[in-house]
């Protein structure tokens, strides 16, 4: 499982990006915990970080090798679909398949 945590700019004025980092983090596993032991995930691949998402998602597949990456998508529009969507630009540039689930809003 993957959970990426788009940075804030609020984050360097909360105490130092650091510190607000491992706070956030520490609690996005707390939060993430229980909902992975109800699918047998075990702790070891829950995967929690702080990165810009498209940036951080094409690095974790980089590094690590996947034959199939499931993802959600949801309608965008606007200014974000003008400048694409991420499962758009994922599924552009990941070199590993991809299953995109759209979710009901």
């Amino acid at each position: 499982v993957l959970h990426i945590i788009e940075p804030s700019p609020s984050y360097a004025f909360s105490g130092g990006l650091s510190d607000t980092s491992e706070i956030i983090t520490s609690q996005a596993y707390d939060d993430f915990i229980p909902l992975c032991e109800q699918y047998d995930i075990e702790k070891e691949d829950i995967h929690i970080f702080i990165s810009p998402l498209k940036a951080g998602i094409l690095k974790f597949l980089q590094n690590n090798r996947f034959d199939l990456l499931f993802m959600g998508s949801h309608s965008k529009s606007g200014l974000s679909r003008l400048l694409g969507s991420c499962t758009n630009i994922i599924s552009h540039t990941a070199a590993c398949d991809i299953y995109i689930v759209r979710t009901q809003e």
